[in-house]
């Protein structure tokens, strides 16, 4: 009786139910009566690009399977020799219920269709509602605002508003007045930009490139207008006479009374009558190879051609004639880049030493030096995990040191074209202090140089510094190395905690430097905090010295670009003032 009566079948699956659910679960589970419909899907989206469509969604809950449809809702005709072919739904299916998004391509311009997500389980379906979107070409052209030389690295750069709706992709064609076949690639639907580096395109010098941009969707496309740029190749020869070594400007802004209160307010002294501008200039009675701001000051001819590789951009050949602080820095320092065979142009770029077009005051303007370590090492990289995110830079961790000179005797410099300081350098120190780029302040190296005029005026003038003495990973700096707060004993710290100075520069009674060892930060307080004792020279050949009862007149630096580190800083290195 039961086996044919649905009623009774019902009643005996509920006694059931009661007396045996795990049988009742295993036995009846493909039986249609038992299936439980899965949730709808939700948050169905359709993003339209050209003739593609993303579909993204919400799975249902319950589901052990999927179907995406999209319908056309008015049946659009497709050509297909003679005949006409109808089209079909589009649909995919998947054998789970995690997947969450579908791509369809090749639709039909001008068509609408009508989206739906549907669950299933068994034979039960659950769909969403339907989304309607419309396939169709931009109906505006991309607009080209941009066509210029890129100069690190060397090429084209293009810039474009894009086309609503959204292209499949755009089509990039620079047509030189050569008569060659055009230069062309293609970018992706969400680009605004595109380069064309000059390595890999076959650019020619002199020849004048017409740019446009085509939206593209499908066979359709819609051209920008045009602009229009003349290769050249080698820019630098053009832009060498901005270049800070043609300029030297960051002496004088550093050395002129004004804007910056420099040392010329003690010497009385213009720049133009100074010799250290000798360095560059024909007429300056050096002897070495200076001869001028001119292109053999590195290259072997004063008119190298596009391709010549003849400079030796190391500390021991071009490089290393004038970076002499640098040199200083490998003869007692290794740096991993040296060690792995890096030159100064594996960091520096064309940029650095020809200039880019813009006069800069100083080589720490923004702009003024490409070269960076983000460039190869991203913050939120670090391998050991970054504790100080960007509020720290690189150098201050990973720097063994900088190298400083003391006591540059500035009658020397006026009167005899030489540049001599106390030697020997000071060494295994560096200083924290704060710099601004674009905008953005962060910690990191400072250094400084030191002149005395007459026996009586001195200056010290502190900047940033990146010091050519970078340590492998694992030799980094410990936090105890900064911190007097986490365990270290911190030569320049624990001075300052119980005098409120720091005696940076000192000698013994045989004028032998006496200085602070390990990071010694720059604090708010530097004009009072900050120590100095001086030496002056009293013969040049053999250089002999003697110390000078004088103190520092001033200690310079450029709030633009540096501020020394504030209480709230010193105080989480563990500095503190007495009584404070």
């Amino acid at each position: 009786m039961f086996a044919h009566d649905g009623t009774h079948r019902r009643m005996l699956a509920a006694v059931l139910a009661f007396a045996a659910p795990a049988f009742l679960l295993t036995a009846c589970n493909d039986d249609p009566l038992f299936e439980i419909p899965p949730d709808s899907p939700t948050g169905v989206a359709v993003a339209v690009q050209g003739t593609s469509a993303n579909v993204t969604w919400t799975p249902g809950a319950g589901a052990t399977s999927q179907e995406v449809r999209m319908s056309p809702l008015v049946v659009a005709p497709v050509s297909a020799g003679t005949a006409m072919l109808v089209e079909d739904d589009r649909v995919q299916t998947f054998a789970d219920n995690t997947t969450s998004s579908a791509v369809f391509e090749g639709l039909t311009e001008g068509t609408s269709y009508s989206t739906t997500v549907t669950a299933i389980n068994g034979s039960s379906r659950t769909s969403s509602d339907p989304i309607v979107a419309v396939i169709s070409p931009p109906t505006n052209a991309p607009i080209l605002t941009s066509f210029a030389l890129d100069i690190d690295p060397l090429g084209f750069g293009l810039e474009w508003v894009p086309v609503t709706p959204a292209a499949e992709n755009y089509r990039v064609v620079l047509t030189g007045d050569d008569g060659e076949d055009p230069i062309s690639d293609i970018f992706p639907s969400a680009a605004t930009d595109a380069f064309f580096d000059a390595e890999l395109y076959p650019f020619v010098e002199g020849v004048t490139y017409t740019a446009q941009v085509f939206a593209v969707n499908g066979t359709e496309e819609i051209g920008s207008n045009t602009l229009q740029l003349t290769a050249d190749l080698f820019p630098w020869d053009d832009y060498f006479p901005t270049s800070l070594h043609v300029t030297g400007a960051g002496k004088p802004f550093y050395y002129n009374t004004t804007p910056n209160l420099g040392f010329e307010r003690y010497t009385g002294i213009p720049y133009t009558d100074l010799a250290c501008q000798g360095c560059h200039a024909v007429d300056s009675g050096f002897e070495g190879p200076a001869t001028g701001k001119t292109c053999d000051r590195c290259h072997a001819t004063t008119d190298p051609q596009i391709g010549d590789d003849d400079v030796d951009a190391t500390l021991d050949g071009a490089c290393g004639v004038c970076h002499g602080r640098q040199k200083l820095e490998a003869a007692n320092y290794t740096d991993v880049h040296r060690t792995a065979g890096a030159d100064c142009m594996f960091c520096h770029t064309m940029g650095d030493v020809h200039g880019d077009g813009t006069i800069y005051r100083t080589m720490i303007e923004d702009g003024a030096i490409d070269a960076k370590c983000e460039t190869c090492h991203a913050w939120d990289q670090h391998p050991g995990g970054n504790t100080h995110g960007e509020a720290v830079y690189c150098t201050a961790c990973h720097a063994a040191s900088i190298v400083t000179c003391n006591n540059c005797h500035f009658d020397s410099e006026v009167n005899d074209h030489v540049k001599i300081f106390k030697g020997p350098p000071a060494m295994d120190w560096l200083f924290l202090l704060n710099r601004t780029v674009e905008g953005e302040e962060y910690v990191t190296v400072g250094n400084y140089q030191s002149v005395i005029w007459q026996d009586t005026s001195t200056l010290v003038a502190f900047g940033p510094y990146t010091p050519h003495t970078i340590m492998p990973a694992a030799d980094a700096r410990s936090c105890g190395d900064c911190h007097e707060t986490m365990g270290g004993g911190v030569e320049a710290i624990t001075e300052y905690n119980l005098n409120g100075t720091i005696q940076v520069v000192s000698y013994d009674a045989e004028l032998n430097l006496i200085h602070p060892f390990g990071v010694v930060p720059f604090p708010e307080d530097y004009l009072t905090s900050y120590l100095f004792d001086w030496v002056t020279l009293t013969q040049l050949d053999p250089p002999v010295w003697e110390a000078v009862p004088t103190g520092t007149d001033t200690i310079q630096i450029l709030p633009e670009f540096v501020r020394p580190l504030d209480t709230g800083q010193m105080g989480i290195l563990g500095m503190v003032a007495p009584g404070n």
